[in-house]
């Protein structure tokens, strides 16, 4: 488990992540944007404080959207 305070990310996979394992994001806080993106997969999600993602971090490129204002999240994960 790790806590992220006000972080961008790159387009990334997990590759220390479970291969068939999940990643759970909570986004806390006061901010607006910081979308979940897939660009594999053309999608991008909405996650307003308090919401909750699962992803295979592992298999999936992800990364977190701009956004602005204080963003905490709590990111749960298993590595191999």
């Amino acid at each position: 488990r790790s806590l992220v305070i006000n972080a961008n990310t790159n387009n990334h996979k997990d590759l220390e992540d479970v291969c068939h394992g999940w990643c759970a994001i909570v986004p806390l806080g006061d901010f607006e944007g910081g979308d979940a993106c897939f660009p594999e997969l053309g999608v991008r999600i909405a996650c307003p404080p308090g919401s909750i993602i699962f992803m295979r971090s592992y298999a999936v490129e992800h990364y977190i959207g701009s956004f602005v204002g204080n963003r905490y999240s709590i990111v749960h994960f298993t590595h191999q």
